[in-house]
């Protein structure tokens, strides 16, 4: 998250959101990948993408929601997300089985993502570029990242996420 947040404040909201769908949608060469390498590397860029979206998408939801509006609004985008890897982690095979080899299903999702950043292009509304306030030095981005507090907190979303890949990838297996 911390990292996804300096490019946001460095590059500005639009153009780092787009760079994530972008990078989500080089699955659409999945297809063409001739070995592991080029799959992993597929899978790392995609996986990349995701990890930008979350943090810049709080900056998205604080500009265009008004303050009462922002926690529905963010569990609601909670909630479709976690819905959205149920339903593609769910009908990955049976699309698999249909569409010809799970390679072409991971095209799908690139495609998905990048219909996605076409549309951010098209209607994505959001105010300023990078960030207008002075930038936080890498000494204060170290420190910050050395915070007490900072690191319980990614402990404690590691675990939460851990618990969440735990019951959706093995809870599956005993039913």
């Amino acid at each position: 998250g911390v990292p996804a947040g300096i490019l946001v404040g460095r590059v500005g909201i639009k153009r780092t959101y787009l760079a994530a769908l972008l990078l989500m949608g080089t699955s659409v060469f999945m297809v063409f990948s001739p070995g592991f390498a080029e799959l992993v590397l597929l899978r790392l860029l995609f996986g990349l993408g995701m990890g930008i979206i979350f943090p810049a998408t709080g900056p998205v939801i604080m500009q265009w929601f008004r303050p009462s509006e922002m926690s529905v609004v963010t569990s609601i985008n909670v909630v479709a997300m976690s819905l959205g890897m149920v339903v593609s982690v769910s009908t990955a095979v049976p699309l698999a089985g249909v569409m010809g080899g799970w390679e072409n299903v991971m095209a799908v999702y690139g495609v998905v993502a990048l219909a996605g950043g076409g549309a951010w292009m098209l209607w994505g509304r959001v105010e300023g570029g990078a960030a207008v306030a002075p930038l936080l030095s890498w000494k204060e981005i170290k420190a910050v990242l050395r915070s007490r507090f900072v690191l319980l907190l990614g402990v404690a979303d590691a675990a939460c996420f851990s618990q969440y890949v735990a019951l959706a990838a093995w809870l599956p297996t005993f039913y």
